[in-house]
């Protein structure tokens, strides 16, 4: 996928997030591994190598996602450590289906083995 501005990464990394999350729920993996590897994977790619992956620190911030939140937190972890730890402490402190994942994570990512 091809992007002309951040903006249009920026879009098409939550879209295909929604996507993505639909798909999941619905066991369609088929559709979750497509849309992964056609749109998602390459917007947070282009938003890396263009120095803009903070535009999606609003969305981790704002958004009642908490799926959402948790995906950027994780792919924050090697760039925005502080950022994404915090995301992740604040998902575990909800004690909600998410926390048991954010904790191990965290736990993996302090091992060195994330």
């Amino acid at each position: 996928m091809k992007f002309d501005n951040i903006e249009e990464a920026k879009k098409a990394y939550l879209k295909g997030h929604e996507i993505v999350k639909k798909a999941s729920k619905h066991g369609d993996v088929k559709t979750n591994n497509r849309v992964i590897k056609n749109q998602v994977t390459p917007a947070f790619e282009y938003l890396k190598e263009h120095n803009a992956l903070k535009v999606l620190i609003e969305s981790l911030e704002q958004d009642d996602d908490i799926d959402l939140k948790q995906s950027i937190a994780v792919a924050f972890l090697p760039y925005y450590e502080e950022i994404a730890i915090n995301a992740l402490e604040n998902i575990i402190k909800k004690d909600i289906p998410n926390s048991f994942t954010a904790k191990m994570v965290l736990k993996q990512w302090k091992k060195g083995l994330y």
